[in-house]
């Protein structure tokens, strides 16, 4: 049975206090426009990335071939 991808994301931009929170506090990531944009993650072109679900379904969606 194959593993299912994970997602290793990690925000950068989630640091600059310019997040939409939640009534905790805690930031409402899918309302963001950085929300899973590659190029604003912690650990982007790692191998971090390399095994991330995120990187895994924008590759497969990537249609400019």
């Amino acid at each position: 049975m194959a593993k299912e991808p994970v997602n290793k994301f990690y925000c950068l931009e989630k640091d600059k206090a310019d997040c939409v929170k939640n009534m905790v506090g805690d930031p409402e990531c899918e309302f963001c426009q950085h929300y899973l944009v590659c190029t604003k993650c912690g650990h982007y072109d790692t191998t971090y990335c390399d095994g991330c679900m995120i990187a895994a379904l924008n590759q497969s969606f990537d249609m400019s071939d």
